[in-house]
């Protein structure tokens, strides 16, 4: 005989916002769908200042992703940042597709 548990099922809500995440795994995967988007990538300097950076996601490592920077913003071609880094609120990230599609349902 089997006793099946009567505790009841947990649900989770699925996190999409890849600033909310917990898990670097998860932020992996969500970067790894949309490798070669356009994406946003804001820098904390500290003392509430930022810097905000723009390009196209083309790589992904195990421990860190490659952005290729737009040349008319910035003076150098590529950045590298770790998974981390969105983990500990270092960097956020923003796709840009996500952005437009935002602004489109506010009207």
């Amino acid at each position: 005989m089997s006793k099946e548990s009567a505790q009841p099922e947990e649900v989770t809500e699925e996190i999409t916002d890849i600033n909310e995440m917990t898990d670097v795994s998860a932020i992996r995967q969500r970067l790894e769908e949309n490798i070669d988007q356009e994406i946003v990538v804001i820098v904390e300097m500290g003392r509430r200042r930022q810097k905000e950076r723009r390009g196209i996601l083309k790589e992904i490592y195990r421990s860190l992703f490659v952005v290729e920077l737009d040349q008319d913003e910035n003076n150098f071609e590529r950045a590298s940042y770790g998974y981390r880094d969105i983990l500990t609120k270092a960097i956020a990230v923003k796709f840009v597709d996500e952005l437009e599609d935002e602004e489109g349902t506010e009207e």
